[in-house]
């Protein structure tokens, strides 16, 4: 697997040249994830940073349903989209939990090496934090759409 094209294009990497890619190609390593496999759990200290270079992974949130602590189905993600972005973020704790669906490869990006890539060139480093955000931005906007319908079903039966 050529890890440069693989990087080349995908999201969290959008905008950054196969010059640029080459560094980051090189810290990275990869990792066979089987079906069903748990790759993160919420909560858990984030250390890499990982893009999915082939098949799904589903992102849970945790939730108590009847007193028992649940994981349910978040969003879905596959080829090239970036999981585990809190290992760039502090205070470096993943948000949800990841569960592969179906087998997957994943590059993972260790946080000390990924950081001291993208600081040794500050416009790298600004193109990605920036993807980072939009990332994040897309993750938010998601959960405040499940939210309001939540808040929203809510009083529906309230008012009834």
């Amino acid at each position: 697997m050529n890890e440069v094209f693989d990087l080349y294009g995908t999201p969290l990497f959008a905008g950054c040249s196969r010059e640029e890619l080459t560094p980051l190609a090189a810290v990275a390593r990869h990792r066979d994830f089987g079906d069903g496999e748990l790759v993160f759990a919420h909560n858990d200290e984030a250390n890499d940073l990982m893009i999915i270079a082939s098949g799904r992974v589903e992102l849970e949130l945790p939730v108590f349903i009847l007193g028992q602590a649940r994981n349910i189905p978040f969003e879905t993600k596959g080829r090239g989209d970036a999981i585990g972005w809190s290992a760039l973020v502090p205070p470096y704790r993943f948000t949800l939990s990841a569960r592969v669906s179906g087998g997957a490869d994943l590059a993972l990006f260790p946080r000390a090496e990924l950081t001291a890539v993208l600081e040794s060139s500050p416009a790298l480093g600004f193109r990605v934090m920036k993807n980072l955000a939009a990332i994040v931005g897309q993750r938010l906007t998601r959960t405040k759409a499940m939210w309001v319908r939540e808040v929203q079903r809510s009083l529906d039966e309230r008012y009834r």
